[in-house]
């Protein structure tokens, strides 16, 4: 009976082992690598204000004193032109630069929109690289009246729509 207690604890004891042995090679191989990829050259081209009152309500349902007095969902649309020689790579790291910088100098903006192109001449129709949203959950017209007035970031994303293949 002893042999056997004893067996069955050193057959416990070795799958221990072997377990954390196996967790340590797994943790050794589960290295972070940060790959940096240069952002592309970029031009605003256009900068179109949308903004509007942040409603919570139908406006119809609001008394005009109750209308000026809410916060504003500041919301712009940024016609950029980037570098011609944009890789694919680069357009995703290119738009949080943009956002990033945009944010910084005006901390009160909502929601940006960015219609990417790859010349100047197209800016005057729809965009043919790609489009950003930086907005609550990557989607405009989720600004509420405590977002606008409070500027809470947290459940910003921003959501892309980029043309494949432009390499």
């Amino acid at each position: 009976m002893k042999k056997t207690i004893l067996s069955f604890s050193i057959f416990i004891v070795t799958l221990y082992f072997i377990g954390c042995r196996e967790k340590l090679a797994e943790t050794k191989n589960d290295k972070v690598v940060e790959v940096s990829v240069e952002t592309a050259d970029y031009e605003i081209v256009n900068i179109e204000d949308q903004s509007r009152k942040a409603l919570a309500k139908n406006l119809s349902q609001y008394e005009i004193s109750e209308l000026e007095k809410l916060p504003t969902n500041k919301k712009i649309l940024y016609k950029i032109v980037l570098s011609k020689d944009i890789k694919e790579n680069q357009v995703k790291p290119t738009v949080e630069k943009i956002i990033s910088k945009l944010t910084t100098e005006d901390s009160d903006i909502d929601e940006i929109i960015l219609w990417l192109y790859s010349d100047k001449e197209l800016s005057n129709s729809s965009y043919d690289i790609g489009t950003a949203i930086w907005a609550p959950f990557g989607k405009l017209g989720n600004i509420n009246a405590n977002i606008a007035k409070n500027n809470n970031r947290d459940n910003y994303l921003i959501d892309y729509q980029i043309k494949n293949n432009l390499d």
